[in-house]
């Protein structure tokens, strides 16, 4: 009977205490959202560990272009060609993905690959 008590004593207990553990798309919906808040404050070094955060969870498109474009306001065109392609090979080709990628190459003096990327930019503006 003593054990049965105790045991409804823990269940009241947790009935009262606040829920602490949330779902895992909930947290990086938080950290993307947060992410993005912190880059329009040009918060750059904490939105990129958000990123880094995101990404330790999956390998998302968009986790990828978000962080180039981060990257891309820093002037860290390397990162941002790294970043932007990422997200090319997990599926995510449009219009500001070409159009941010050529940009970053242009920077670099990469005028080839450049002009490439600004042609497939066009196409997928006019799609």
């Amino acid at each position: 009977k003593h054990m049965f008590e105790k045991a409804i004593a823990s269940l009241n207990s947790l009935k009262e205490a606040p829920v602490l553990r949330k779902n895992i798309e909930t947290i990086k919906t938080e950290l993307f959202n947060e992410a993005l808040i912190l880059i329009s404050k040009k918060e750059y070094e904490k939105a990129e560990k958000n990123f880094e955060r995101l990404l330790s969870y999956n390998n998302h498109p968009d986790y990828y272009y978000n962080l180039g474009i981060l990257q891309l306001k820093q002037k860290k065109y390397e990162e941002a060609v790294e970043s932007f392609s990422e997200s090319m090979e997990l599926g995510l080709i449009n219009y500001d993905l070409c159009y941010n990628l050529a940009h970053c190459l242009e920077q670099l003096g990469d005028l080839e690959n450049s002009s490439l990327f600004f042609e497939k930019a066009i196409e997928y503006k006019n799609k």
